[in-house]
């Protein structure tokens, strides 16, 4: 005889980011739970946000892929299914600025908000500038995944930024370019141009949200910025 399912799970909505795109998704369960935590005691980042990115592929009622989703997407989306699973708070140590002094601190995990700031046209010169996209956390982690410089893997992460580039009268689509003709195009950016490129790359969105508390020890008004996932889950 087989065993009933005790429970009737209930459906949340939320939007992706990035995409603007929404999804709706159920709380996860035991199974994904054990899953996130065996990936969290083995303190492997690419282990971490793997077991991360198929818990939202089984929470998440729509069809999505690690193709789609840019990191903070993934990192945002988890939180806000860890938020209907185990509780909407969690506990941080925060550290007094002035006297050092850590402070256990509840952050609601449904107020945390990714902020899409930045401006995603870049002027090269007065005929070019360039519309620039945020990548996915597929393409991110193979960067990661190789034995690479953090120069090279600065350039290979700015590459995957380029969307188009732009003059009065046309648009020319990078990702259709072989990556032999995006690297060569970047190699002819003089430094002041590619600068701006990379602090597109440096700044790229994530997961903040703004904690205010008095120290338990010198009783100083405290307001910090937390940022990323990992903060979050300490």
């Amino acid at each position: 005889m087989a065993l009933p399912k005790l429970n009737d799970l209930p459906s949340y909505s939320l939007t992706i980011p990035s995409s603007k795109r929404n999804v709706t998704f159920r709380p996860f369960l035991v199974k994904e739970q054990k899953i996130l935590l065996m990936a969290m005691e083995s303190q492997d980042n690419d282990q971490i946000l793997q077991a991360i990115s198929d818990t939202l592929k089984s929470c998440i009622t729509e069809d999505i892929t690690d193709r789609e989703l840019a990191t903070f997407d993934i990192e945002y989306l988890f939180t806000q299914i860890r938020s209907k699973s185990v509780g909407e708070t969690t506990k941080l140590n925060l550290a007094c600025s002035s006297c050092e002094t850590n402070n256990e601190t509840q952050v609601n995990l449904s107020e945390i908000a990714v902020e899409l700031t930045q401006d995603k046209v870049i002027k090269l010169n007065d005929t070019y500038s360039l519309e620039m996209r945020y990548p996915s956390y597929y393409d991110v982690s193979k960067i990661e995944a190789k034995d690479s410089s953090t120069t090279d893997e600065i350039i290979q992460l700015s590459k995957l930024c380029l969307d188009k580039i732009l003059t009065e009268d046309e648009q020319i689509s990078v990702v259709e370019e072989s990556d032999e003709e995006i690297q060569s195009f970047i190699e002819s950016l003089t430094t002041d141009q590619f600068d701006k490129i990379v602090t597109f790359v440096m700044n790229l969105p994530k997961l903040t949200k703004k904690v205010s508390f008095k120290c338990t020890n010198c009783e100083k008004d405290n307001e910090i910025i937390v940022e990323g996932l990992a903060n979050f889950l300490s």
